[in-house]
């Protein structure tokens, strides 16, 4: 911390407005730096010393300003505490190098693909690469809507085009979508850098030129679902501020390109993030506002999923019989997929009947049924396929957890097991947690032999 000659006046004034203590205020920072995987143990005295002109470090002073966000109910910047901005700044060449002025899905484009690139460039440069915990989860804005009418064809730019026709762009990107998504049930570990180099070289660089309206708008689609999945696999690496950057990108891009598959997937895929890290209102609003607009066009597997991530939320929130009905609304739209799959080319995702136990189970679990929990999530495991590896591991963990619940340590010790068995096929920090706490759980219970067997067997990995 940096030692200042005035006392800070903005902090002090944000303080009495906001009713905190100084106690208060550092038991809020640490808790976001929690929701950040931030280990802070921050107290009274830190904030004494803030208010007399010390200056923290500028993660800190980020997490001070969105503390008093929340609280306050408006935007709280660095600056209006008092502190230099303490924010990252993106900035990196490729924009500038690959020429993105403007384009068919209008000035928003351009924008969400210079952050696009700047986002992908802190990647792919490893001496960047540390500057991705930077960022901090932010109190969510209202999702943007998506417009109704079609882009017009007018004010299209042609330039000249690139190696590849726009048309085998388009394929290309498909092919990738579903590549990625794959790659994604390994752990967010795996292909990440690969997907943040394809994103902020080849596809930044394709949206930058101007072919006709409907590729353009293809371009436009595949890219908001490549940063969707961006976005996820940052999740699962618990490097939960840059996720949110990417989903929000991927909904700037969906949104320029009117395309409302992409739409909902990416506020379905935002809303399961801020599930995770506790939110639960901001959850349920963006699984509300992503059913609202899973109107006919949006295929049925898509729909399934948006219902099936609500009743998540309605569950998280204690509204189980909404939950039901939810469920009961996503089984509708499942068994109305049609058996070739969705003419929609970049839809990869589908509503097995796996997910639809596992998402029956997690209801469950929330509204007070651990033992119908465990039997959902068992025929889950039944039904999923052994490729799905990310989704296999944590329903076990999901499993053992709630058998130590009912004091099955026996049956826990067995799911837990076979959680040890799959977790080396990941690259996943989302997992390593789980069996971190895992063994946290597990030394709760010292005597009891499973947890012994499954205690040793992880000392000796």
């Amino acid at each position: 911390m940096q030692a200042d000659r005035n006392p800070n006046i903005l902090l002090r004034a944000l303080l009495a407005e906001s009713g905190w203590t100084y106690e208060q205020l550092a038991r809020t920072v640490n808790q976001l730096g929690a929701e950040n995987r931030i280990r802070l143990y921050y107290d009274r005295t830190a904030v004494a010393h803030w208010t007399a002109g010390t200056t923290p470090r500028s993660t800190t002073r980020v997490l001070i300003a969105e503390a008093f966000t929340r609280r306050l109910g408006r935007r709280v910047t660095p600056v209006d505490v008092g502190f230099d901005s303490g924010h990252l700044v993106l900035a990196a060449p490729t924009p500038a190098a690959h020429g993105v002025t403007g384009a068919p899905g209008g000035a928003g484009t351009t924008g969400a693909a210079e952050r696009l690139s700047a986002l992908c460039h802190l990647e792919t440069d490893p001496t960047r690469r540390p500057a991705l915990r930077q960022f901090i989860v932010k109190d969510g804005h209202p999702p943007l809507s998506l417009p109704a009418a079609p882009l017009p064809e007018q004010g299209v730019r042609h330039v000249l085009r690139q190696w590849c026709p726009d048309a085998d762009k388009v394929m290309v990107l498909r092919e990738a979508v579903g590549f990625f998504h794959s790659a994604h049930q390994f752990g967010g570990g795996h292909a990440r850098t690969a997907l943040a180099a394809y994103l902020g070289h080849a596809v930044v660089g394709w949206l930058s030129l101007c072919p006709s309206q409907r590729e353009h708008v293809d371009l436009l689609t595949g890219a908001a679902h490549l940063a969707h999945l961006l976005a996820c696999m940052y999740s699962d690496e618990e490097l939960n501020g840059v996720a949110q950057q990417h989903a929000e990108v991927a909904l700037d891009l969906a949104v320029a390109a009117r395309n409302r598959c992409a739409y909902v997937v990416v506020l379905s895929g935002m809303s399961v993030h801020a599930l995770d890290l506790g939110h639960r209102r901001r959850a349920l609003s963006l699984a509300r506002a992503a059913t609202r607009s899973s109107h006919v066009d949006v295929p049925s597997g898509v729909r399934s999923l948006s219902y099936g991530q609500l009743a998540r939320a309605q569950a998280a929130m204690g509204n189980r019989q909404e939950a039901m009905d939810s469920l009961r609304a996503a089984d509708e739209e499942r068994r109305c997929e049609p058996s070739g799959g969705s003419a929609d080319a970049f839809d990869v995702y589908r509503y097995s009947a796996a997910d639809a136990s596992r998402r029956y189970g997690q209801v469950l679990a929330a509204t007070g049924d651990p033992a119908g929990a465990v039997t959902a999530l068992r025929r889950s495991l039944e039904l999923r396929p052994s490729q799905e590896l990310l989704a296999r591991t944590m329903t076990l963990y999901e499993i053992g957890c709630l058998q130590v619940r009912l004091g099955r340590l026996e049956e826990a010790g067995t799911s837990w097991h076979q959680f040890l068995d799959v977790l080396p096929l990941l690259r996943s920090r989302r997992a390593a947690c789980a069996s971190a706490e895992l063994g946290r759980l597990l030394r709760s219970h010292p005597g009891a032999q499973p947890a012994r067997s499954v205690l040793a067997r992880m000392e000796t990995r």
